[in-house]
């Protein structure tokens, strides 16, 4: 996600948002396309969301990345690399006075996806698909 790009932001408007994303490092170069909606997320309007995100978005950034800092209360040009993605989860588990902060990964938010993937019944090719796994046998764990 760190190389999506405001280009591959197809459409938006005030009722969606639709994405297509192929990351560049991903074997199977498949793409991926997701759809935000308005209200998505329990009562959370997410359109809303993402288009308050890019309102204050510095004109003069010389690169597409979608992601770019936020410090002290500014947002800078530099963009959102890899280890800050990746830090991120330790950063919020901190933030909220959680135990064992250093214990949460960027993998932690693919584990938390797949868990509330599952729980809502998604299907199981739909998780396998989402997550980018062949097999069932980690899909069944």
């Amino acid at each position: 996600m760190i190389n999506l790009r405001i280009r591959q932001i197809l459409t938006y408007v005030s009722i969606a948002l639709t994405v297509r994303y192929i990351n560049p490092e991903n074997q199977s170069k498949i793409s991926t396309e997701f759809f935000v909606t308005v209200g998505s997320i329990q009562g959370l309007d997410m359109v809303e969301i993402i288009g308050k995100y890019l309102a204050p978005r510095p004109q003069h950034t010389n690169h597409g990345r979608l992601f770019v800092g936020y410090r002290q209360g500014f947002y800078t040009i530099q963009p959102v690399g890899i280890h800050m993605f990746g830090s991120m989860s330790k950063n919020i588990t901190t933030f909220l006075n959680l135990s064992h902060p250093k214990e949460y990964t960027g993998h932690s938010f693919k584990r938390s996806c797949t868990s509330m993937l599952a729980v809502s019944g998604t299907d199981l090719l739909t998780v396998k698909h989402h997550v980018g796994w062949k097999s069932n046998a980690v899909a069944e764990v």
